[in-house]
C-alpha cells in the first residue's frame, strides 16, 4: 500500500467561481443575493429566464451561502433557498476558454405554473 505520511488532501478554501443557476423549467424569476452577490438573469427582459449568473465570481466555503429564489408561482409562502455547488460532484466547475474564469452550474428544477 501506499504509507500514510503520502496520503493527503489539497484544499481550496478561497477559490472564486462564477455561479451560474440553469432554470431548464423557467420556474425561476429572480435569485437575491446574499453579501453582496446578484444573478442576473439571461434572457433579460420579461418572460421566461433560462439561467442566472452572479454579477461576480463567489468563493466556495464550507459554510454554505444562501440565496432565496422567487418562484413564479410559489407553493409556499417562504421563498425556497438556492443549493450551493456540490464539490464531490465531477465536472462541477467547467471553463469555457483557456485563461478564463471557472463557473459552476447548478440546476434548479423548480415547475413552472
Amino acid at each position: 500500500g501506499i504509507p500514510e505520511w503520502l496520503k493527503y488532501k489539497i484544499r481550496f478554501p478561497n477559490r472564486l467561481a462564477y455561479w451560474k443557476y440553469v432554470t431548464p423549467r423557467h420556474g425561476v424569476s429572480v435569485i437575491n443575493g446574499a453579501g453582496g452577490f446578484t444573478f442576473v438573469p439571461t434572457p433579460a427582459g420579461p418572460g421566461d429566464k433560462n439561467y442566472f449568473t452572479s454579477n461576480k465570481p463567489i468563493p466556495l466555503l464550507e459554510t454554505p451561502w444562501k440565496f432565496s429564489i422567487t418562484l413564479l408561482n410559489p407553493a409556499v409562502d417562504e421563498d425556497p433557498i438556492a443549493p450551493n455547488p456540490d464539490p464531490n460532484l465531477s465536472g462541477m466547475l467547467s471553463r469555457t476558454d483557456p485563461g478564463k474564469d471557472y463557473f459552476c452550474t447548478i440546476n434548479l428544477m423548480y415547475n413552472k405554473p
